[in-house]
């Protein structure tokens, strides 16, 4: 059982809409019933600032995440920010456009059956340093993936769409579009320093994003994959049906190896569904980054 002092519940756009429509019976029965019977105290925060996280966590506090990867993207990012990253412990629910790491970690499990199941494991993120042409640099860490290229244009594409009923099938129209849209392949270097090319370059934690099928049945590998479509064809496969052999082949990357990639065009990058812009001859360095508690599923 997950040991916890308070609930804090953080909600997103997505799922304070839900609150406003005539959903919002779900968010109640799926969240705010079963943390009843636990007599903790119930925090909410609706789209909260970072000063206001600051302000409100405490150590042992479980953060349940009422929103898709994006909003957990930014809780586990903020969290590393403000040092609180080890102290507190995240669990993800499925309440926002895209929810690969939520549902590939624990399907269709009840809040309570998590929560009374589950234990505390230690998620290493996959870190990108971004390092801009104003001479600032930002750090990004992703608790499932990090993808450039085409995946970052379709996440752009998703971001943006208001069709939430139909998001799953907008997801793989953006992807397929995305890819068609690529006209070129960008510059990067491998592991090995060498030059290389790609249309598309994804870094993937082990077992964390719902389309990959990874060799090893830990769920919180350190090791993170790359996975390069050799053509546009392999790429649109990758993105739009998942499916690995279909996408060229992946590496396993280890702790003390890196990646970096220095585009001779401009290029979007995705961290668990958001999206940056990488400029032309601007540099991004991946690498496995920081430990962040989050909640296993039990058995």
């Amino acid at each position: 059982m997950i040991n916890a002092n308070r609930f804090v519940i953080v909600s997103s756009s997505n799922a304070t809409r839900l609150q406003k429509d005539d959903s919002s019976e779900r968010m109640q029965k799926i969240i705010y019933d079963p943390l009843m019977k636990y007599e903790r105290p119930i925090l909410d925060l609706v789209q909260p600032s970072e000063s206001e996280l600051s302000d409100t966590l405490e150590p042992d506090d479980l953060i349940i995440s009422c929103g898709g990867d994006g909003t957990l993207n930014w809780l586990a990012n903020s969290a590393i920010r403000l040092a609180m990253h080890e102290k507190i412990t995240l669990l993800p629910q499925p309440f926002g456009g895209m929810n690969d790491i939520s549902s590939t970690i624990y399907g269709d499990r009840s809040i309570d059956n998590i929560i009374d199941r589950g234990s505390v494991a230690t998620a290493y993120t996959i870190e990108a340093t971004h390092y801009m042409d104003n001479q600032t640099q930002e750090t990004i860490n992703a608790l499932g993936y990090i993808g450039l290229g085409a995946s970052g244009i379709a996440a752009l594409a998703v971001n943006h769409n208001e069709e939430h009923s139909k998001q799953k099938m907008s997801d793989v129209l953006s992807a397929a579009r995305a890819v068609a849209e690529t006209t070129k392949s960008f510059v990067y270097k491998d592991q090995e320093g060498k030059i290389a090319k790609a249309y598309e370059l994804l870094a993937m934690k082990t077992r964390m994003a719902g389309f990959i099928k990874p060799p090893y049945p830990l769920l919180f590998e350190e090791a993170f994959y790359f996975i390069k479509p050799r053509s546009r064809i392999s790429a649109i496969g990758q993105l739009s049906l998942g499916l690995v052999s279909m996408a060229g082949h992946g590496s396993v990357q280890t702790r003390d190896r890196i990646l970096s990639i220095t585009p001779e065009q401009h290029i979007m990058l995705q961290a668990d569904g958001e999206h940056r812009l990488i400029k032309t001859n601007e540099t991004v360095v991946i690498k496995n980054g920081q430990p962040v508690s989050l909640v296993r599923a039990g058995k």
